[in-house]
Formats: structure tokens, sequence, C-alpha cells
């Protein structure tokens, strides 16, 4: 019996057949806890398991903080992408644009331009992924 199916025979024993919400959670910690991740501090405790055995788990495994990451960007939900924007700086923008010039009016773009300023000769709007960069 290979590992993915006797993950499926301890899921149907333990009943862990809700993977979603606070119960997916609780699941996930118990199985981490069942591969032998414990933390001896017991943070967030629950009934068979805390959640402190899932970061035990995730601090052995930068593999399955990997696989966390990816499906976060495979998801493409919308605001999950607005609140990482809302996090970065500004985005410079002179590289972007062919021959780092305005698109309207052909004045050089300065140096420092970032996304949403306007060209001072002109008022063109900078933008990050204008189509002609």
């Amino acid at each position: 019996m290979d590992l993915v199916q006797l993950i499926e025979e301890y899921r149907d024993y333990k009943g862990m057949h809700c993977m979603e919400g606070s119960s997916g959670v609780e699941n996930l910690c118990k199985m981490v806890r069942a591969l032998g991740y414990r933390d001896s501090m017991n943070r967030m405790q629950f009934r068979d398991g805390c959640l402190g055995d899932l970061v035990e788990f995730l601090e052995d495994n930068s593999g399955a903080i990997e696989a966390i990451v990816a499906w976060i960007g495979e998801r493409n939900v919308p605001e999950w992408k607005d609140n990482l924007e809302s996090e970065l700086p500004a985005r410079k923008v002179k590289d972007f644009y062919p021959d780092c010039l305005c698109p309207d009016c052909q004045d050089d773009i300065p140096d420092d331009a970032v996304e949403g300023e306007e060209c001072l000769n002109c008022g063109h709007v900078f933008v990050y992924d204008h189509e002609d960069a």
C-alpha cells in the first residue's frame, strides 16, 4: 500500500471527510500529528491535536509551504491579488515603455516615475502593464 492509499484509509478510519473550514484545519493538524509532528508546547490545542503540530510539520517540510503558496497563486482570487498589491511599493514604469519614452509625446520618462503618475509634459498616466510595454 502506498502512502496516498494509507492516508485515505486513515482519513476514512478517523472520519476525516470534511477538509473545509475549521474542521479541515483540525483534521489536517490531526493528520500531521499522526505522521509524528507534535508541538511540545501544544499551541492552540483542540481535541486530538493542536495547531502547533501543523506549524511543526510546516517548519520541517518547506515543500509543503511551497505547495500552499503555489495553490494560492493557482486560485487567482481577485481579493487576494488586491491585498498583495496593496502591500507592495508603487512600480517604476520607465523600463516598461519602448525606448523609455512617453507614448503620447515621446518625452523621456523620468527614472523615478511610478505607476499612476502623469507625464509632466502631456499628462499621460503611466501604467505598469501598458500594452506597448
